[in-house]
């Protein structure tokens, strides 16, 4: 489930890039613009270019934070169950001996 946001996102990006890099319609309006004001459309152009190469540095390093987190997640988990291990033990047993003595309680109230 965690996976189908990030797939979809890429599928969506996907048909963004291929409606705005390969639509004839939307080449057609930028040689009109070109036509009509060559060095807006040109600074346009350009603009949209050093944003989508910052876009993708951004992406790198949330990917390497991303990395970051979870590597630091996994070892928290893991020194939290070994740091504790008595503790979650003893946390065991008493939920254990919990559902015993209710089981007990619930089969001597019947007849």
């Amino acid at each position: 489930m965690r996976g189908r946001p990030f797939a979809w996102r890429q599928e969506e990006l996907a048909l963004f890039d291929s409606q705005m890099l390969g639509s004839d319609e939307h080449r057609r309006l930028v040689v009109a613009s070109s036509a009509a004001q060559p060095i807006e459309t040109a600074d346009d152009i350009q603009s949209h270019r050093v944003q989508s190469a910052e876009l993708a540095d951004l992406a790198k390093e949330v990917a390497k934070a991303a990395r970051s987190v979870s590597g630091k997640g996994k070892y928290l988990a893991e020194a939290l169950g070994s740091v504790y291990q008595k503790e979650l033990l003893d946390g065991d047993r008493a939920k254990e001996a919990k559902k015993d003595k209710q089981a007990t309680i619930k089969w001597d109230k019947t007849p």
